[in-house]
């Protein structure tokens, strides 16, 4: 069996970590290790290329809060989890779906005949799934690398599939949201190499914010020599010049309502008509329009042409910010140091823990922009050190990260498990019943963090604004509590 690291081009192996009483983990070894694809680990390592998996083989009933734990944190890791224990099919239907609504996926009665085929079957199968899923994880990556987008999270890299879903689709719009500096250009150039119709012909890039309305047309559409003072020559135009390729139109709530009334036209009919000309050229170009601005608030302020919206936002794609994915944070700016490395005379530069842990920590309300410009600013401030420390930081973001409270703690899993073993011991309460209360109190904090603004809480909860509106609407919104306990359970969250 193999027992070395794993190496990305190497046949996929799972890595797995047995727990537990240890005379029967004795015995899971022998059957994993003698399970193809198994590698076997003492400790899940820091930073997974891959989900780990926990075998756990509980000794008595019921499970320790610390084994349910255990099982919690692998599961929500990504990781898959197997039970094992003596006499295991005689446990309580309620022993069961505890460990089951922990994140366990199997309960192995280890005494049963039939236990070592039956466990080296599911363990077979699971193996199958994740090798399947790693190959596509590492195919979905070497495209991203393409492309020049770094990252680890599922949140990136389900992104970039919904691109690599949309991208065929070359007649289609495709409108691409998420606050500023968060990479917007680099996914629609990542739509453009992977549109095979496409791909060949020219991306043509323009922000809405520097044209001024008075030659946005002229701009857009192009004119003829003499159309109007200065103009001297034949101009195609930002239409034209895509043609037949894509044309990127960032930030594109800034464009007045005038210019989206002339930009629409173009949408519906596929012609442009110049400055100067009596005639309509025909263009052939996919428009990826993208936006840091809440268009669907734009709409309703009149500000943004509804029909114009509702023809851009065919395709869509919601880029999530840092503070949503701050596993990100580390390769990315790995990636801006080999890519600035000339700011170091070409020597190697590593991060030290603490800056990178300063980097997570950091507001970084200007994204993956402002991180690529920190990295620049912490590579020439090392001055050819071979690591970049708190000290190569700004002294903005140093004061910013020495005011923040120290010692305030995480949000308490025990405290979520009381609420929870509260709400499934009042009578008449359920599964559906536990989650309403707990999502009706997701959106009234979102609402009162933005002062009832419906947009931006559903832009803080990843919905539209229309589910919030549907939710603030729903009868167990208003409805009062029925129990004591519950309203307890409700008011300590």
């Amino acid at each position: 069996m193999r027992r070395d690291g794993y190496g990305g081009a190497e046949p996929y192996h799972w890595p797995v970590i047995v727990r537990g009483n240890a005379e029967s983990s004795c015995a899971i070894r022998t059957i994993l290790d003698s399970t193809p694809s198994i590698h076997l680990i003492e400790t899940k390592p820091a930073r997974p290329s891959r989900p780990t998996g926990l075998v756990l083989s509980l000794k008595r009933l019921p499970a320790s809060a610390q084994e349910l734990q255990l099982i919690e944190e692998f599961r929500c890791a990504g990781g898959r989890v197997l039970c094992t224990a003596p006499g295991g099919s005689y446990w309580s239907l309620g022993e069961r779906c505890r460990l089951l609504l922990a994140g366990a996926e199997e309960l192995f009665d280890e005494s049963s005949d039939d236990y070592d085929r039956s466990f080296r079957s599911v363990v077979e199968e699971i193996v199958r799934e994740e090798g399947a899923h790693f190959g596509e994880l590492q195919r979905i990556r070497a495209l991203m690398n393409d492309a020049g987008i770094a990252g680890v999270s599922s949140a990136l890299t389900d992104v970039f599939k919904t691109v690599e879903r949309g991208a065929p689709f070359s007649d289609l719009p495709l409108l691409i949201t998420g606050e500023t500096g968060t990479g917007k250009e680099l996914f629609a150039k990542a739509v453009h190499s992977l549109d095979p119709r496409r791909r060949s012909a020219p991306f043509v890039a323009v922000n809405c914010g520097s044209l001024p309305d008075s030659l946005s047309e002229s701009e857009m559409f192009g004119f003829r020599r003499g159309a109007f003072t200065g103009a001297d020559r034949d101009r195609p135009g930002l239409f034209r010049s895509a043609h037949p390729g894509i044309l990127f139109l960032d930030e594109i709530g800034e464009l007045s309502l005038g210019a989206q009334t002339k930009f629409l036209r173009v949408l519906q009919t596929g012609r442009v008509l110049p400055v100067g000309e009596d005639r309509e050229t025909e263009v052939d170009v996919r428009v990826i329009a993208a936006t840091n601005r809440d268009l669907e608030e734009m709409v309703r302020k009149g500000q943004f042409r509804e029909d114009l919206y509702h023809r851009i936002n065919v395709l869509r794609i919601a880029l999530p910010s840092l503070r949503e994915r701050p596993e990100d944070i580390e390769p990315i700016a790995e990636h801006f140091v080999h890519k600035y490395r000339h700011l170091s005379n070409g020597a190697p530069v590593r991060l030290s823990r603490d800056f990178v842990s300063a980097l997570q920590g950091s507001a970084l309300p200007g994204n993956v922009r402002q991180l690529e410009n920190l990295i620049r600013g912490a590579l020439l401030s090392a001055a050819g050190k071979r690591a970049l420390s708190l000290r190569d930081l700004p002294r903005n973001l140093l004061s910013e990260l020495a005011t923040e409270t120290e010692g305030v703690p995480p949000p308490s899993v025990v405290s979520l498990r009381d609420i929870a073993r509260q709400c499934l011991e009042q009578s008449g309460w359920n599964l559906t019943r536990a989650m309403e209360l707990f999502e009706r109190e997701l959106l009234k904090t979102a609402l009162d963090a933005t002062q009832g603004n419906q947009s931006e809480a559903a832009r803080k909860l990843g919905i539209t604004p229309r589910s919030v509106y549907n939710k603030l609407h729903r009868e167990w919104v208003a409805r009062p509590s029925s129990s004591p306990k519950a309203k307890s359970a409700e008011t300590s969250n």
